[in-house]
């Protein structure tokens, strides 16, 4: 068992159990991927064992709480140390996808082949990032005292504050940083996938994302009345879709409501950027594949629906952030439930 698993409180602040439970998932993880170095791709194990969720909460976690006016230099280096991991999960996981959808689309050999080189480069940079920054013991730093459990014992020696003040800290930062998301999105260049499309998604999912992170600091309101003309955001595939529950509050909590039409509504619009960002993506990706290879093969034909150039992409991205964001004004819907 790891060290940092053995250090998870089963008393205490509950702010400080959100760090510890994730650290500790996150350690175990890491763990398992380390004894299978032997004969597999560490990397890789740790990608196949959805890995990215705890480095996602760890990263959300940080985010807020260096806002918190507390220990913001522990909590940004919580930040940053999740979100290098997260990065290169991320990467693993792109280039997994353009392997499975390069055989089912029945690409040219040169194009799957250069997709499964940059699936096993990824997995080798992820380690050795997960190495460098010492998330691991490996040749160049042998000691148990791994990074998750150097941040558990720094979590001991914070002074959380009381959930009524951090609920009330919580509401007014979150009253600025909704309108500053806002502000980001409409000021990109959705003819960028990355920095455009991608980034748009980011932005608004790091909302979603802390709501299930701060384990017990909202709830959602399923009483809320829904906005007139809701429909498009209500559907049973949204309403029951397990991502959209929130954890249950502990006793002594002092969660914020979050109306449950407008988290629905954040869902389509995570999902709706997702799709179309990922179809831009692997189109983009798969011609500069061909390129590379110098194979010939038509992507509309091969891709079929899936086949989404930039101008349609930044039309359509336009499009749902226009209505989500514009006309249905979702986030300052979200800024005035508190």
């Amino acid at each position: 068992m790891s060290s940092v698993v053995s250090q998870l409180p089963v008393k205490g602040s509950h702010a400080r159990r959100r760090f510890t439970l994730q650290l500790a998932r996150w350690q175990t993880l890491l763990d398992e991927a380390a004894a299978t170095a032997s004969d597999a791709l560490p990397g890789q194990a740790l990608h196949l064992s959805k890995a990215r969720t705890p480095s996602f909460m760890l990263e959300a976690l940080g985010r807020v709480y260096e806002k918190l006016d507390i220990d913001d230099s522990l909590f940004e280096r919580i930040r940053t140390e999740s979100k290098i991991v997260e990065d290169t999960l991320g990467a693993i996981d792109f280039f997994d996808s353009m392997v499975k959808r390069s055989k089912d689309w029945s690409m040219p050999a040169g194009v799957v082949h250069l997709a499964e080189q940059r699936y096993y480069e990824a997995c080798g940079k992820a380690w050795a990032w997960i190495e460098a920054r010492e998330w691991v013991p490996s040749r160049y730093h042998e000691t148990d005292s791994v990074l998750a459990s150097r941040m558990a014992r720094k979590l001991k020696k914070v002074d959380w504050h009381a959930p009524q003040r951090e609920a009330k800290l919580l509401r007014k930062w979150l009253r600025k940083e909704i309108p500053t998301i806002a502000q980001k999105i409409q000021a990109l260049d959705l003819h960028q996938i990355e920095a455009g499309l991608h980034k748009a998604r980011r932005e608004v999912r790091w909302i979603s994302i802390y709501f299930t992170a701060l384990d017990g600091a909202f709830v959602l309101d399923k009483d809320a009345k829904s906005p007139a003309h809701w429909d498009r955001y209500l559907t049973k595939e949204i309403v029951e879709n397990p991502f959209n529950q929130l954890p249950v509050p502990e006793t002594g909590d002092a969660p914020l409501p979050v109306p449950a039409p407008l988290l629905y509504a954040l869902s389509y619009l995570i999902d709706r950027l997702g799709v179309i960002k990922d179809r831009a993506q692997w189109t983009e990706t798969l011609q500069h594949f061909l390129h590379l290879s110098g194979e010939k093969a038509s992507l509309p034909e091969l891709m079929g629906e899936h086949y989404l150039e930039p101008n349609d992409a930044t039309q359509q991205g336009r499009a749902v952030i226009d209505q989500v964001l514009v006309k249905d004004k979702l986030l300052e819907r979200l800024v005035d439930a508190w």
